[in-house]
């Protein structure tokens, strides 16, 4: 029998959202130190494979399939959504339990497996409250709603606009740009042009990060909002899960996985019967910059 758990990290080494990867990757190795140096799980030290996915669907496949060829039974990861869903499918197949801590496109659960979890809520769920607080609390006179044509931001944006409508806002530019692109100068003139006071964009910082500068530079004083950022907490409800379940099997522990509660950093966590956090709450930050950002969620 060996004398280590084999547990596999896959996300963005590489590629434009490689910074969200990193979060991942810091704090599933800081987890894995601390529970080695607490004796392991079991008895037995954990040991960790990295794997790169650039958050492309195709890498996240390739990933995947070295997941299983390396014998790992559990993995963290992936982080974004459209490399999360097809690396999923080779996971449910071949018997390797999944906790992803940043994908948040309701399909990754929808579908019925049994192996696949999330500790982090879904764009359904943060679209009703990003809507909700442009329109109750942020009350801007013309709103834009923008996205990078992705399946989080593209998802996170549609469930936002579909909020709005319901609440009688008017979404007067609904557009998506293309991830990567450097020059937002034709977009940038249409929110001007409808005298957009509101932005809520859907997508990874390096796009924004390209829309702000360019925005105020052309005059455009909008307020923007954007989605949540990533945070790592995985690695530890799986290693609390494989003493519950008694096993190493990743049916038992996603059996334990389902039915317990585990005590983390960010509070006592538990899932539901697809693998979705329950009482999962999205808060709403202002951010400063140089400074703590300050939260501004309704009460």
């Amino acid at each position: 029998m060996a004398d280590t758990i084999r547990i596999g990290i896959a996300g963005p080494k590489t590629g434009p959202v490689a910074q969200y990867g990193d979060m991942q990757f810091l704090g599933a190795r800081q987890a894995v130190k601390d529970i080695n140096a607490r004796g392991g799980v079991g008895g037995k030290m954990l040991e960790v494979k990295e794997y790169d996915d650039a958050a492309d669907p195709k890498q996240a496949v390739a990933v995947a399939n070295r997941v299983v060829n390396d014998g790992v039974r559990f993995l963290i990861g992936h982080v974004a959504s459209l490399a999360t869903q097809p690396a999923s499918d080779v996971y449910e197949d071949e018997g390797v339990l999944m906790i992803t801590p940043a994908a948040t496109s309701p399909e990754i659960t929808d579908r019925g497996y049994r192996l696949v979890f999330r500790t982090i809520g879904l764009d359904s769920e943060q679209g009703p409250v990003a809507g909700d607080y442009i329109a109750d609390h942020a009350r801007p006179k013309t709103v834009a709603v923008l996205h990078d044509k992705q399946r989080y931001g593209e998802g996170l944006a549609a469930s936002v606009k579909r909020t709005l409508e319901r609440k009688g806002v008017e979404v007067a530019v609904f557009e998506g740009v293309n991830a990567g692109d450097k020059d937002f100068s034709s977009l940038v003139q249409k929110l001007k042009a409808n005298g957009v006071d509101f932005v809520h964009w859907g997508g990874c910082h390096p796009e924004l990060g390209q829309i702000l500068p360019q925005a105020r530079e052309s005059g455009v004083k909008a307020r923007f909002m954007a989605g949540e950022a990533c945070a790592n907490d995985s690695l530890s409800q799986i290693a609390q899960a494989v003493e519950a379940a008694g096993s190493e099997d990743p049916e038992r522990v996603a059996k334990a996985l389902h039915e317990g509660t585990f005590k983390t950093r960010t509070g006592t966590l538990g899932f539901d019967g697809k693998g979705d956090l329950k009482d999962f709450r999205f808060m709403v930050h202002e951010w400063h910059f140089g400074r703590p950002k300050t939260e501004v969620s309704p009460q």
